[in-house]
């Protein structure tokens, strides 16, 4: 059975400790403020912890320690890690080509994988967050052949997979049956948006074209989890309506239930 997680918000607490939501996971994201949300979840629901660097580099991790990110993937009793395909610009030296962006990360997958405590999944970025020489790291076939040579998991953003389909002037549904479908272990959903000719991975309220969608990747794969990204922490000014968290985790549970 399918299991439901969201992003930790002081509103999805309340929604959980009223028991008007019934979500299985909480996804920590916040590496600056992940002490604090973990002592607030650790007696109400495990975490799922987000807190990685990019394939190709250390960055995001702000001072985060291999020995602190492994201790927080045991006490979050995170099911696994789920590392971004995302590289910065001066990651790699030289020439940079599919084949060297290829070697490239799969050294760093493997080091990885040596190294953190988890199962070990790469999630999908979109085309827009990675500089020009490395947007192979978005197209679809090259995301199957790392995650099959390297024998991983895919973490399938599919706000992430919708923005990266429209900038390569591609369907959704050809971009989506180039994945490793069969390796898919978790699903990330929430509402992009489309504005004045620019998408925008905006963490807003899926809309009834986003669950439509979620429902057509569902018939083709077999995830673990479905995390809902909306919502998140006050202090990161991020504007959260509890009731749209409620509808929303509503949706998606009827969804996964079927």
């Amino acid at each position: 059975m399918i299991q439901l997680g969201c992003n930790y918000s002081q509103e999805l607490i309340e929604l959980i400790r009223k028991e008007k939501v019934d979500v299985s996971w909480i996804k920590l994201a916040n590496e600056v403020l992940y002490d604090a949300q973990f002592k607030e979840i650790q007696f109400i629901r495990p975490g799922l912890f987000h807190i990685v660097p990019y394939v190709l580099s250390n960055t995001n991790l702000h001072g985060w320690s291999l020995e602190k990110v492994n201790k927080a993937v045991s006490e979050c009793k995170s099911p696994h890690v789920g590392v971004h395909l995302r590289a910065s610009k001066g990651d790699i030296k030289g020439i940079i080509t599919r084949e060297v962006l290829k070697e490239k990360t799969l050294s760093k997958i493997r080091e990885g994988k040596r190294e953190i405590n988890s199962t070990y999944l790469v999630e999908n970025m979109p085309i827009t967050c990675l500089p020009e020489k490395y947007e192979v790291l978005a197209d679809p076939e090259f995301i199957k052949e790392i995650c099959e040579v390297a024998d991983i998991g895919l973490l399938l953003d599919l706000s992430h997979l919708k923005i990266s389909a429209w900038y390569r002037g591609e369907s959704e549904i050809s971009y989506l049956k180039k994945l490793p479908l069969n390796l898919v272990k978790e699903i990330h959903v929430n509402g992009p948006r489309l504005i004045k000719n620019e998408y925008y991975d905006s963490h807003l309220e899926m809309r009834k074209e986003d669950y439509t969608f979620l429902k057509e990747v569902l018939s083709l794969t077999q995830p673990r989890i479905v995390t809902l990204e909306y919502g998140g922490t006050r202090k990161d000014n991020i504007d959260t309506d509890i009731n749209l968290i409620e509808t929303q985790l509503r949706k998606l549970q009827k969804i996964i239930s079927r």
